[in-house]
């Protein structure tokens, strides 16, 4: 078993209705588990293991590309084949290290915001420098470019550790939401405990070039 979990993520594979949880660990273990319906409850069966070989952090499992992202939380984010009889073999995302002058260690959580069966976009938080990193979800992921949360009517955000995001119109979000842990909150000049902020995915999408939705 992973020594200590610091991230988890679900997959289904569509052509066999398979699913899967994976975890990840402190020292770069991963882990993933099909479940199994027993009598009325779920049981777990470990499939397949591999080792990042350092500190892992966010997860998200694509179940249309059948990919697996992992955040390295000081070297960038990697996508593995997400299917338990595959190889382990991960390739970097391109721009998702300190290489990328917009991105600063930690990487931490990872989501997806789909436009279609195929594309879309892959959302990364930039500990270290306050930001999220935007990439392609298809393809070789291109890097679009990063953001900030800044003050507003409220106080911005810092140190993300976990994000979410989803695509389903919602009350006042015609294209839904993203939604982020914030480390640092603060209410005027007084720092309270830490929160979540829920940002209109249209104000992202503002932020992109018109090529790219």
């Amino acid at each position: 078993m992973a020594d200590e979990v610091y991230g988890l993520c679900m997959y289904q594979n569509l052509e066999t209705g398979g699913i899967y949880v994976f975890l990840n660990s402190k020292s770069g273990e991963v882990e993933q588990y099909e479940l199994l319906p027993v009598n009325n409850k779920v049981d777990a069966k470990l499939v397949r293991s591999f080792s990042l070989g350092m500190q892992t952090e966010g997860m998200v499992a694509d179940d249309v590309t059948r990919t697996l992202y992992i955040g390295k939380e000081q070297a960038g984010i990697w996508k593995f084949k997400a299917d338990p009889g595959e190889i382990a073999e991960g390739k970097m995302v391109p721009h998702s290290s300190e290489e990328n002058s917009n991105i600063r260690f930690d990487i931490e959580g990872l989501a997806i915001y789909p436009t279609d069966s195929l594309n879309g976009y892959l959302i990364a938080s930039s500990q270290g420098n306050y930001s999220y990193a935007l990439f392609e979800r298809q393809g070789n992921n291109k890097y679009l470019g990063s953001f900030r949360i800044t003050d507003g009517q409220i106080d911005g955000v810092e140190e993300t550790d976990g994000l979410e995001v989803t695509n389903v119109p919602l009350p006042g979000f015609p294209k839904g939401i993203l939604v982020v842990q914030d480390g640092v909150n603060y209410d005027d000049t007084r720092k309270q405990s830490q929160n979540f902020k829920i940002v209109s995915w249209k104000e992202v999408e503002n932020f992109l070039p018109k090529s790219f939705y």
